[in-house]
């Protein structure tokens, strides 16, 4: 059971890598093309998105390392050392996904903090 347990997870560290390390690479060229073409609003959404995706990855983060925590706690439980690495593996990969994007958060806020504020000016009497 452990070792089907074991290559699912190692299935799904690979298939995540496979296709959040892909996005994380548009989204950063994304960021750069809007800001080359001065779209404001184009950054603003891609600063909600990445803010989103920081949170998700942050949370399957923290929870893989809880459950480590558990597991690791209680050896009663009786799951495989090889089971832990694979968890932790996940955990690992998921937190430098967080940093990644937020990374990309960072630089868009950056960018955003660099356009000047319009003033209205008023009536002076």
């Amino acid at each position: 059971m452990t070792n089907v347990f074991e290559g699912f997870m190692l299935t799904i560290i690979l298939m995540l890598a496979l296709t959040i390390l892909p996005r994380i690479i548009w989204a950063y060229l994304k960021v750069e093309e809007s800001w080359q073409h001065h779209d404001l609003e184009a950054l603003h959404e891609l600063q909600h998105e990445r803010n989103s995706w920081l949170l998700r990855h942050f949370s399957c983060g923290t929870a893989a390392v809880i459950l480590l925590w558990i597991v690791e706690a209680r050896p009663a439980l009786e799951i495989s050392h090889r089971v832990t690495v694979a968890v932790g593996v996940y955990a690992g990969c998921c937190l430098v996904f967080a940093a990644l994007e937020c990374l990309i958060w960072f630089r868009i806020h950056r960018y955003l903090s660099l356009v000047p504020v319009k003033v209205s000016k008023r009536d002076q009497r």
